[in-house]
């Protein structure tokens, strides 16, 4: 006769084969996720619930007796099902500032990373500011990336951006943050080669032509 099933405990192992499945319709998810597009009427908000689906089946499953610790995820993914049928939950509502920033977080991110790779052309006997900002913008181009406004980035408009970045201050400007975080991660690379590391990691946070306006 054989042993009844023991009771699995907290951090207990999960079973195997349920574990592998989600895992498997993660990484699909992950796959089928390269198709995001933030300019689609919902903002890309269906391809960002099923990917949420699945990192919480995949959790729930890794973690079988702590499925309370994925209560923050599951609201998130109710409160952006309830955006698409008109409501708003208090998790999503905006905050009202006094100085709201002129644009989105992901714009001022995105200036932050461009203005951190101008800055790191510009090191000593690498390339003047005007020059640095021009190849950087050059850089953009060809790797698909446009403004928001659907226009080419422009030498200029990099030199706006790096100067924001090295006259706000980290503590009121979440951009600025990512831009000193981003030149100190890459401080021990040579100029050009930091420069071109940076520029590298954009496609992982942003696509070619993102940041772009939505569809109205």
């Amino acid at each position: 006769m054989q042993d009844p099933p023991q009771r699995q405990g907290p951090g207990a192992a999960p079973q195997v084969e349920n574990l592998a499945g989600a895992r498997q319709f993660l990484i699909e998810t992950l796959n089928n996720s390269a198709a995001y597009n933030p300019s689609v009427p919902d903002g890309g908000r269906a391809s960002v619930r099923n990917l949420l689906v699945a990192v919480i089946q995949f959790l729930s499953e890794l973690f079988p007796n702590d499925a309370y610790r994925l209560m923050p995820l599951n609201h998130l993914l109710y409160g952006l099902a309830d955006l698409d049928n008109g409501r708003t939950v208090p998790l999503l509502k905006p905050v009202k500032v006094k100085n709201r920033p002129k644009g989105p977080l992901n714009d001022a991110l995105f200036r932050a990373m461009a203005a951190a790779a101008m800055t790191r052309l510009m090191d000593p006997g690498i390339m003047s500011r005007q020059t640095a900002a021009e190849e950087i913008a050059r850089m953009l181009t060809r790797m698909g990336y446009k403004h928001p406004s659907g226009k080419l980035i422009r030498g200029s408009q990099l030199a706006d951006w790096r100067e924001k970045m090295e006259t706000d201050l980290p503590r009121e400007n979440i951009a600025v943050a990512r831009y000193r975080l981003t030149l100190d991660l890459v401080k021990a690379k040579p100029g050009k080669e930091a420069a071109e590391f940076i520029l590298q990691t954009l496609p992982a946070f942003w696509l070619p032509n993102f940041p772009k306006k939505p569809h109205s």
